[in-house]
């Protein structure tokens, strides 16, 4: 069976010790993790683990309930960011056992864009992960075209992250999924969304970051999606629905999105 993760985003409101509990209840026996939110220097938001003392209590509630942290998020790149900046939550991501770092890219400068990313790879490197570009539709790394470039050029192993929405509101679809080189594909988010997208940028954030489905019960091609991954490919589960969660809290939020993942992947 392949890798499944529980995604923070899901139930992002909900501190990370009992993040790892909600999903151990649930079934699954990986998480992403969150050290950085966005600008590489702060943690803010509950989800956050923002200093060692904080990172030690996860790892051991992590050992305990037998749960494993693979992703680790997230860094978004822009043209005043410091690399360097992600030292210290690349350590304490080590100290939580991942060993992806997911990051995107909100600039447009080519060739410096390049260059930082190829920074972000060797550091990330150094610290036991692989770099994984997510491409989202309103930054400037928005295709899985520009996101396999992008690794290509970063080296160190560096590969991409493909989210089943963005890949749909960027214009993409199984097909892109079939050409990308496999050795490029770090990790599938799996998620669903209505057929029809929003038309205002703020409302597809919105969308995107809040309110997605659980997989197979929207209109997004999930099931053809799935069938051009390689059959190695780890999953992450990204199914945030506030609405849901405060309507039925996060525990049964988590264990349907679960069930309704299980239920797309079984032959």
């Amino acid at each position: 069976m392949r890798r499944l993760s529980l995604a923070p985003q899901t139930i992002a409101d909900t501190p990370p010790d009992r993040f790892v509990r909600i999903a151990r209840a649930a079934g699954f026996d990986h998480v992403g993790l969150r050290t950085m939110t966005g600008d590489p220097a702060t943690a803010i938001g509950p989800a956050a683990i923002a200093d060692v003392a904080t990172a030690r209590t996860v790892r051991a509630i992590l050992d305990g309930e037998g749960v494993a942290a693979v992703e680790l998020e997230f860094v978004t790149l822009r043209p005043t960011t410091d690399i360097a900046a992600c030292r210290a939550g690349l350590e304490r991501g080590a100290m939580l056992g991942t060993s992806i770092l997911v990051a995107a890219s909100d600039d447009r400068d080519v060739a410096r864009r390049n260059d930082a990313f190829a920074a972000l790879a060797a550091l990330a490197a150094d610290h036991g992960h692989r770099l994984a570009i997510e491409f989202v539709p309103w930054c400037a790394v928005d295709t899985v075209a520009r996101a396999a470039d992008l690794a290509r050029a970063a080296g160190h192993g560096a590969g991409i992250l493909v989210d089943a929405i963005h890949l749909a509101r960027g214009g993409g679809g199984a097909s892109d999924i079939a050409s990308l080189d496999p050795a490029l594909l770090a990790t599938f988010q799996i998620c669903d969304a209505p057929a029809l997208a929003p038309t205002d940028r703020a409302e597809i954030y919105a969308a995107a970051r809040d309110e997605r489905l659980d997989p197979g019960v929207g209109g997004l091609a999930i099931a053809a999606m799935l069938a051009a991954l390689p059959p190695d490919s780890p999953i992450s589960v990204e199914v945030p629905s506030l609405s849901r969660v405060s309507a039925i809290g996060a525990t049964a939020h988590v264990g349907r999105v679960r069930a309704a993942t299980l239920a797309l992947l079984q032959p």
